[in-house]
């Protein structure tokens, strides 16, 4: 059996190390090759499923302009990732739903080391799916 006392104290969030990791990212329509000489339509972020990889390092500010290129409205959420609440992307709680043609800029500094995936919050059963 595993026993440990909590003495209270939660970790401490990382010092900004003053460096932001800057990415462009568009959800749009887009045709891959899932299964070799089968194209799939999806919805994808800058045309790859799942999203591209982003390297952050502990300490550093993400900064993430995102532009919504899809026919309906979305948002960006972050698994597992503490965000401020306002970085979220959860739509009509922690911030509207992006509109097709509209920009919005997620910006936060991670406070844990970890491998994390985001994806779309709008209407996550068709978005995600596709």
């Amino acid at each position: 059996m595993l026993e440990a006392e909590f003495d209270g104290a939660y970790p401490a969030f990382p010092t900004p190390s003053g460096n932001v990791v800057e990415v462009d990212v568009s959800a749009a329509p887009a045709t891959i090759e899932v299964v070799e000489g089968l194209d799939t339509q999806v919805w994808a972020f800058n045309g790859v499923v799942p999203g591209e990889v982003h390297r952050v390092t502990l300490g550093d500010t993400f900064r993430m302009n995102f532009r919504n290129e899809l026919p309906v409205e979305t948002t960006v959420h972050w698994h597992g990732v503490r965000v401020p609440n306002a970085m979220d992307g959860v739509p009509g709680i922690t911030q509207p739903a992006i509109q097709p043609g509209e920009s919005f800029t997620y910006e936060f500094t991670p406070p844990d080391a970890g491998t994390f995936f985001y994806h779309s919050h709008v209407n996550s059963t068709e978005q995600v799916e596709r």
